[in-house]
């Protein structure tokens, strides 16, 4: 057997581990590197859609290897010296962008294997319209030349050709309401034909175990061919099912070899604030609120969402956005269902309804859910909104006396997103709002509160608690910036491999 990682051995995310023996081959995850992706892009500056794989390609967000849609590539683009691999399917971790968000650039033949979960959110992703081609890991409009070929653009959706998707892998038992949801397309009047991929076609045996992250539906895999490697994806122990995780550790304790995320191996911390502080500190905020409430928290973080809207019960009503209802909904289809009496579903005032909230309309109880701007205005003191940054322009609507916004998410990373918080503060001070998790210091620097947020990773003490459990006589550590962390606490049982690089076994 043989393991190539071609990204994200030395960033957080981007994960791309290809695991090959003989004529077969895996890969264990294949998402976008925000590290490189933030070096040439941002908001307002993104990868052309007309120029299919070349920006990508150009730019070393996508490796050299021949299991591109032919569809994406431009006449000027020469793939003769690609790497020929062998990929009979790509297994997905979870829902994060670092994980599968270049999936949609891979050939349509090449099947993806996630839980029931993670396929319905990486399908209501799409279905919002609000995604790259990268992203759009399940279906996507296909692309053909224009003009001298270098410029491509997407067929005539009339075509019954025009959209591609590819076949999946339900790693759990598939369920009539997912297969529905998942064979309907929101925005073209057709549907989706397909069935749980037959995986007898693919040499390794896989065991798939459901473990804690901060998104539902992550799984960690154990692959056996000719060695058997246990892949954690990201996972932590101080969430609401971390008990998951330690079952994995336990169940995993055949594996010779281990591939590992390490993302807070190069933090300095002490403790973990866990989901329960989280709760609890969010609780006390909202007993002494007074005015409107806003909470702010990672997009999907769905657990945090269940939390708010436990502790919000007997307070006030939580309204949240369309996309999240919407998402929520493929939750439900998945087995998940975690929509209350309690929430409201946010009405903001625009032109366009898109066909994914018509959907909505006609296949759920949103209309009884819909709250318009007004009527929050009138009794502020019973709502909780769950907005964004980018959901602010909505106040103007709502027009709000006073309140309390409430930041529980993560710090910023980088000085762009320094300014978003500076800017999401000059928001808040227009309107009156007192904030809790993060302030502006003196120096115009955002600082944040420790408890309002707990990590979707597992701390350093709890990685060595997994480690230990499985007891591999090789680890790989990946999603790292501090791969030394794991020299210095198991010696020659490391093997580091970085981009690009390879270890046969």
């Amino acid at each position: 057997m043989q393991i190539k990682i071609y990204d994200g051995a030395e960033s957080i995310g981007g994960t791309k581990i290809y695991l090959s023996q003989e004529n077969s081959g895996i890969f264990l995850d294949f998402g976008l590197n925000f590290n490189t992706f933030g070096l040439y892009f941002k908001e307002f500056l993104q990868m052309r859609a007309g120029r299919g794989l070349n920006d990508p390609i150009e730019m070393g967000l996508l490796p050299k290897i021949s299991i591109y849609r032919r569809d994406l590539i431009p006449s000027d683009l020469s793939t003769r010296d690609f790497e020929k691999i062998k990929v009979d399917a790509i297994l997905i971790s979870h829902a994060h962008a670092d994980h599968f968000g270049c999936v949609g650039f891979v050939d349509f033949n090449i099947p993806i294997a996630a839980s029931p979960m993670t396929l319905a959110i990486i399908k209501a992703l799409s279905d919002c319209g609000h995604t790259s081609v990268g992203m759009d890991a399940f279906y996507s409009s296909k692309r053909e030349r224009k003009r001298d070929g270098r410029v491509l653009d997407t067929i005539n959706w009339r075509k019954s050709d025009s959209i591609g998707s590819r076949p999946l892998i339900f790693t759990e038992k598939l369920e009539e309401n997912l297969k529905e949801f998942m064979s309907m397309h929101p925005n073209k009047k057709r549907s989706f034909n397909f069935e749980n991929y037959d995986t007898s076609t693919i040499a390794f045996n896989v065991r798939t175990y459901p473990v804690d992250h901060s998104i539902y539906g992550a799984r960690a895999y154990v692959v056996e061919g000719e060695e058997t490697v246990a892949y954690t994806g990201d996972i932590r122990l101080h969430g609401e099912n971390g008990y998951l995780t330690l079952e994995f550790a336990k169940k995993a304790r055949d594996s010779s070899i281990l591939i590992v995320e390490g993302t807070r191996t190069s933090r300095h911390e002490h403790s973990s604030t866990s989901e329960r502080d989280v709760k609890e500190n969010i609780k006390k905020d909202l007993d002494e609120a007074d005015g409107l409430v806003i909470i702010d928290f990672s997009a999907r973080n769905f657990e945090r969402l269940k939390s708010i809207d436990e502790i919000s019960r007997n307070l006030r009503e939580l309204v949240i956005t369309e996309k999240d209802f919407y998402t929520l909904h493929a939750l439900k289809a998945a087995g998940l269902n975690i929509i209350s009496s309690n929430m409201r579903v946010y009405r903001p005032l625009k032109i366009k309804r898109e066909k994914w909230i018509e959907y909505l309309e006609e296949n759920t109880d949103i209309e009884d859910r819909y709250i318009n701007p007004e009527e929050i205005r009138k009794d502020e003191d019973n709502f909780i909104l769950s907005f964004s940054l980018y959901d602010m322009p909505n106040l103007l609507d709502i027009k709000p006396k006073k309140g309390t916004y409430i930041y529980s998410s993560t710090e910023a990373l980088d000085e762009e997103q320094e300014f978003d918080f500076i800017t999401l503060n000059n928001w808040l001070k227009r309107f009156n709002f007192e904030t809790k998790g993060f302030r502006i210091n003196a120096e115009g620097k955002p600082e944040f509160d420790k408890g309002y947020h707990a990590s979707g990773h597992a701390s350093p003490e709890d990685l060595k608690k997994i480690i230990d459990t499985i007891d591999p006589d090789i680890i790989i550590p990946v999603h790292t910036i501090n791969s030394m962390w794991f020299t210095e606490n198991y010696q020659e049982r490391v093997r580091i491999v970085r981009n690009g690089e390879s270890i046969k076994f």
